[in-house]
């Protein structure tokens, strides 16, 4: 964990979003309709598999979450999942003062860093610290995109029994770490968010507010 804040630390040059040990957030995968499958049907228009991962800096996918139906937003499916469960209970099991970095489809939490939701009354730094959060967590839209393009068939599993494309969707995540032991070009995204994409996540961890207001002064001297 040591090394992946340190490499977090250097993404960026000094615009890096500090103490950061992984970036965290959800991709569809398109599959046919299941028998009884409504819950599968995302807002997007189609019947999809989500995958919640998590990478570090070299977007190596530290921890993924399989199987949940399209239509569940990623706050619920980041809420039930085993990694969610064990920062939870086992808060020393990070650095102290470390964190992930999420978009505003998560809860802010004492572990995972999200940005100020744009009320139009956000202050300069509290922009800064959108923008290098932005900047950083990128990281895991690069991760996804390098998955997706490597493997073609992560745009539609033509399958119908939900254990094999739980295993297919497994086995090209492993097999995308292994393929990031060879050197090949990383396409910088830019990624623009839309409030209106997310559901409305109640804060409700006043340390973690007090947190993310202590960073915002932190990154204001960058």
């Amino acid at each position: 964990m040591v090394n992946i804040v340190n490499d977090f630390n250097r993404l960026r040059g000094n615009l890096s979003f500090p103490n950061v040990f992984g970036c965290v957030d959800g991709t569809h995968i398109e599959i046919p309709k299941p028998m009884n499958g409504n819950s599968y049907y995302n807002r997007k228009g189609y019947h999809s598999i989500v995958i919640q991962a998590i990478c570090d800096a070299k977007m190596y996918f530290l921890d993924i979450f399989v199987g949940w139906p399209g239509s569940v937003s990623d706050s619920r499916v980041w809420r039930n999942s085993p990694i969610y469960e064990k920062l939870t209970n086992e808060p020393a099991s990070v650095i102290p003062g470390s964190h992930l970095l999420g978009d505003k489809a998560y809860p802010l939490s004492t572990f995972l860093m999200v940005s100020f939701k744009n009320n139009g009354h956000l202050s300069d730094n509290q922009k800064k610290i959108n923008r290098i959060l932005c900047k950083t967590r990128v990281i895991i839209e690069q991760a996804f995109a390098q998955l997706k393009n490597a493997f073609r068939c992560s745009h539609f599993l033509n399958k119908i029994n939900l254990s094999d494309i739980k295993n297919q969707i497994m086995s090209i995540c492993i097999l995308h770490n292994i393929r990031l032991t060879e050197s090949y070009p990383v396409e910088e995204l830019v990624i623009e968010e839309d409030d209106n994409d997310y559901e409305n996540v109640n804060v409700e961890d006043n340390i973690a507010v007090e947190k993310r207001n202590y960073l915002v002064n932190v990154i204001a001297n960058l």
